[in-house]
């Protein structure tokens, strides 16, 4: 069983495609420990942590990538995010009456949102149709929307390690799409035990053996929460001072906890007057 979590890229020495692989396993063994998912929400969860994940590697920024779900299936809320160091983490919510249908996103929108560190930059949101829980299909259909990139993606989960597998058409003014199509029917051809369990040098001979293509050094990803407690402080700023007094006559001590990594975030009557004070 795979032991480590890393992004590795590569290209097709003789057209203008690239690919990139993710595998991820302490990443979900963090998801897990921190929140006791069932199966069927859990794998989709690691899905969506291998998709943002792909995708950060893909595109210039500094900042968040938030990729988000808005559907009608069991899964409520769906959110995964990563910056530009592969630091990600995901939750999901459910109706835990509704998961015995089977249909877990069901119809709706998935929407992939930029944020900028730099505040003077753009923030960037692009929106797409998901249906039937396929997070490929959506995340292709955005690429080909919001980059005009073709895009080909493969995700595989056990509950206990993630991958997935990129291609990507670059623009060229000599676009071969007969390659392309090629290319992408030969990696069609892996299977999600292939994916989840063969190192990337034997997965690119396994598809692509007759191509010549160089396959770049590995870089890390890591689950990582951007809580702090400067942002904790923002929400109790947000309830208003008036309701935090309230809470604080029921309980001396107002606990905040990031339903990302649940870490607990604890002010007192002091540290209330100081928020607002300096608000």
């Amino acid at each position: 069983m795979r032991q480590y979590d890393i992004l590795q890229k590569f290209i097709f020495e003789s057209a203008d495609i690239r690919g990139e692989f993710v595998h991820l396993h302490h990443c979900i063994k963090a998801l897990v420990e921190r929140h006791p998912y069932p199966q069927p929400v859990l794998n989709l969860l690691s899905q969506a942590l291998s998709a943002v994940a792909l995708l950060s590697g893909t595109i210039k920024f500094e900042g968040a990538l938030i990729l988000q779900t808005e559907t009608n299936g069991a899964i409520n809320v769906l959110v995964a995010q990563s910056n530009e160091k592969q630091h990600i983490r995901g939750l999901a919510k459910w109706d835990e009456a509704r998961l015995e249908e089977g249909c877990l996103l069901g119809e709706g929108r998935l929407a992939i949102t930029i944020i900028p560190d730099n505040a003077k930059d753009k923030r960037y949101q692009g929106i797409v149709e998901i249906s039937d829980d396929n997070f490929t299909l959506a995340f292709e259909t955005y690429f080909m929307q919001s980059e005009q990139l073709a895009t080909k993606l493969w995700l595989a989960s056990d509950g206990h390690r993630a991958a997935g597998l990129l291609l990507q058409k670059m623009p060229s003014d000599n676009s071969d799409w007969a390659y392309w199509e090629h290319v992408s029917t030969l990696a069609a051809t892996i299977s999600d035990q292939e994916l989840l369990n063969l190192d990337n040098t034997e997965i690119l001979h396994r598809l692509f053996h007759e191509e010549d293509i160089r396959l770049f050094d590995e870089s890390p990803a890591v689950f990582k929460c951007r809580c702090t407690k400067e942002k904790m402080e923002k929400a109790i700023l947000t309830c208003g001072e008036a309701e935090i007094e309230t809470l604080l006559i029921i309980n001396p001590v107002i606990d905040v906890t990031c339903e990302f990594c649940n870490q607990q975030y604890s002010f007192d009557k002091v540290d209330v007057a100081r928020i607002f004070a300096t608000s």
